[in-house]
Parts: C-alpha cells; structure tokens; sequence
C-alpha cells in the first residue's frame, strides 16, 4: 500500500503514526493541511476536526493532537521495527519516483536517525545501513557522485524489495 496520496504530497495516517513511534514527525506545520485532506477523504472523528484547525506552529500542541488523533483513527504502529520499516519504504519511494534526490536522501537519512535517538531498528533496514554515506559525500572523499547516487538508488531498491 503507498503511504502517500498520488495526486498530492499527503501522507497517509499510518506513515505519519510510523514517524511519531520513532519520534521523528517530519514538519508539524503541515500536519494540519494533511488533516483537512484526512477528512476530505471521508476520515472524521473530534482529534481530526481540532487537528485541522491547528495552525502547526506550536509543535508540542500538534504532536498531541495528532496522536490523540491516531488513536482515534484506530491507527497504531506496533513497534519500532515496522516504523522504521514503513518510513524508510516511504523515503525510498520519493527517492526512486525522482521526487527526493539521492543527495537529498543522503542527508534525509542522517537526520532521521539522529531525530530518532539513533534508533537501531533505522541501522536495520537495508536503506537505514546506508547511514554515513551523507559524510562520504559532503567531505568529497570516497565514491565519486555518481557511484553515491547508484549506492543510494540500490539500497532503495533492496529496501523496496522487503516489502
């Protein structure tokens, strides 16, 4: 299942309770667009309706509200395992449909770890074991460009390929 809408950059509730598991929810001033979005795509309950009307620049209020609204949804993400899992499947989605670059992902992959509390479970999967490669790269030491880009482009590929 793709945890974002096609024809728009939404996430999908279950992404978004795999971010907040590992501690790592994105950019709190968009969670409540993605909350009108939510119930224009027939989601409601009272946590949705307050989380829409947030304005997202209080942080603390957001991820209250939307894990008040998680749970209301029904929405759980059972372990760290499948967070790290289903986030890192996103990334190598973006990446792979050219709408992340691999550079850009370097760099993602560096801050989700370290946003996470160095969460083992992102070291894991195989695109979380491609940690680094951003140092490799900014410090111009190693794989020239294109090799980095190709070693990112695969280890999305064989985390794809985990399902």
């Amino acid at each position: 299942m793709d945890e974002r809408q096609a024809d728009r950059d939404v996430p999908s509730p279950k992404l978004v309770a795999a971010w907040l598991t590992l501690d790592v929810l994105v950019d709190p001033s968009q969670v409540p667009m993605w909350a009108a979005y939510w119930i224009a795509d027939g989601r409601d309950t009272p946590a949705l309706r307050e989380l829409a009307g947030l304005d997202g620049r209080d942080p603390f209020a957001v991820r209250e509200v939307t894990a008040r609204t998680l749970d209301e949804l029904h929405v759980v993400v059972d372990d760290r395992e499948t967070a790290a899992a289903l986030v890192l499947n996103d990334e190598a989605k973006q990446c792979l449909a050219g709408r992340t670059s691999e550079r850009a992902l370097a760099a993602a992959l560096d801050d989700l770890y370290v946003r996470s509390g160095y969460a083992d479970e992102i070291l894991r999967q195989p695109l979380g074991a491609e940690y680094g490669i951003d140092d490799e790269w900014i410090g111009g030491w190693g794989r020239t460009d294109e090799q980095l880009r190709e070693a990112v482009r695969a280890a999305c590929a064989r985390q794809l390929a985990l399902g």
